[in-house]
């Protein structure tokens, strides 16, 4: 059956492959029809996930602080070496370096970044990357404000705020991509024969 295969998926991205199987093997005993297999499905994922920031709120609140830096930093890092090696080579602003910065800004240093944090959140890497998101979103909603408070003052909001919904959320889903791309990996490499 393909949802008992999805589903096995998916709860193997929060628990043990192993104990996604055996999750799965009940529910499918449990329910004949598809919609009551897949509420319990989501509802068992979503108790994972609030267990987990049950469990440890502190620590997946510095793993949002943890994951929403070294995203910020590597960006820089990684946008700040582009423009110097575009510099020292071409000794001009080639047409491709702002596209490649905001690549790098965007897409590299989230990935990359949710990647590390899931390293440090082992067995909570979903849970640590959903909190890191949560922040990228709390970090939106406070510019829309301050650009608000803004616009009501002098006229004009912040540049580029336009593009900042859009932005904010590649960015968190390369972020999210990053540490399910590391739970993805760890699983199939705990899975295969030595």
């Amino acid at each position: 059956m393909r949802s008992a295969k999805l589903s096995q998926w998916l709860l193997s991205l929060l628990v043990e492959p192993k104990v996604a199987e055996a999750t799965v093997g009940d529910l499918l005993e449990m329910h004949r029809g598809r919609l009551g297999f897949w509420y319990s499905v989501l509802r068992i994922a979503v108790s994972h996930l609030t267990q987990d920031f049950r469990a440890a709120p502190v620590r997946m609140i510095g793993y949002a602080f943890w994951g929403f830096g070294a995203s910020l930093i590597l960006g820089i890092f990684l946008v700040w070496t582009v423009a110097l090696i575009d510099r020292k080579l071409l000794n001009a602003i080639p047409p491709w370096e702002v596209p490649l910065g905001l690549v790098c800004f965007f897409a590299l240093a989230p990935l990359r970044s949710g990647w590390a944090l899931a390293r440090r959140a082992w067995r909570r890497e979903v849970a640590a990357a959903l909190a890191t998101m949560a922040l990228f979103a709390a970090w939106y909603l406070l510019s829309v404000f301050l650009s608000d408070l803004q616009m009501r003052r002098i006229g004009k909001p912040w540049p580029g705020m336009e593009d900042a919904f859009v932005l904010t959320v590649v960015k968190a889903s390369f972020f999210l991509a990053g540490a399910l791309w590391y739970r993805i990996k760890t699983a199939i490499r705990r899975l295969s024969p030595r």
